[in-house]
């Protein structure tokens, strides 16, 4: 199969969730999710987001057209950070728009995450060929008809070191996954055997987190699903199709 793949990063990122605490601080998912990264290829693209399709829909409208186009695509992404976190920080932020009360200023803060990079994969056979043809040519010659962001408008997306690659369908029974993979995919065991002899199980780990999947038919509220990220040795069965092997990584296409 052909991957196109290419280093996601920036200096910062929001992803926001639906979760604020008593002090109104909006969190941020812990990466980029597959929503998320689907709006990001559809600003590069062209396509209309959230805005334009409620003024030309209203009441019809259901999802935006970057969603429409691109939610069958298989897509799997590596985070490049310290076992699979990147550091989180608090930023106050203020509007002073006067769209609140004429004259007021809008405080609140945000959770944002700093230096964050990503390896993406995405295979070119699972969408149409005339949008695959179109993706590969701009991600590929870097071009874009809106700036990617990661997020929001005030963290910009650096978009590097792009190719297509082979993949193949992993065959080994017992590997590493780089990548997130659903926590609920049966096809997959994680071995949690500790070895107490084995001083290499300081370094073991495994991240999870609930992270949006898709949008609910028909509406745009979030699916989401358990993912999970770990260094730990995976056991998979023997007709799993999801694991794809490309050069020496192994990563899961979702």
């Amino acid at each position: 199969m052909r991957i196109l793949s290419f280093n996601l990063k920036g200096d910062t990122a929001f992803f926001r969730t639906n979760s604020v605490n008593d002090a109104d601080i909006t969190y941020s998912y812990g990466h980029i999710h597959k929503v998320a990264l689907l709006g990001m290829l559809g600003a590069i693209l062209g396509l209309q987001g959230h805005n334009i399709a409620y003024m030309l829909y209203e009441d019809k409208y259901k999802y935006p057209e970057f969603y429409k186009v691109l939610k069958d695509i298989k897509i799997a992404i590596k985070p490049n950070a310290k076992k699979g976190s990147f550091t989180r920080k608090k930023q106050n932020m203020t509007n002073g728009c006067g769209c609140i009360k004429k004259g007021d200023t809008l405080m609140y803060t945000e959770q944002w995450l700093y230096k964050v990079n990503w390896d993406i994969f995405i295979d070119l056979d699972s969408i149409d060929k005339e949008i695959s043809k179109i993706l590969e040519d701009y991600i590929l010659n870097s071009k874009a008809v809106y700036m990617p962001y990661l997020g929001k408008t005030n963290h910009p997306a650096v978009i590097t070191n792009a190719k297509v690659v082979m993949g193949e369908n992993q065959n080994e029974r017992e590997i590493n996954i780089d990548s997130l993979f659903l926590l609920e995919d049966k096809s997959i065991k994680i071995n949690n055997t500790i070895n107490p002899f084995d001083m290499n199980n300081m370094n073991r780990y495994e991240y999870r987190e609930l992270l949006p999947l898709a949008y609910t038919e028909n509406i745009c509220i979030y699916k989401k699903s358990v993912f999970t990220l770990t260094n730990k040795t995976c056991y998979l069965d023997k007709n799993i199709k999801n694991v794809v092997k490309i050069d020496k990584m192994n990563v899961y296409m979702f």
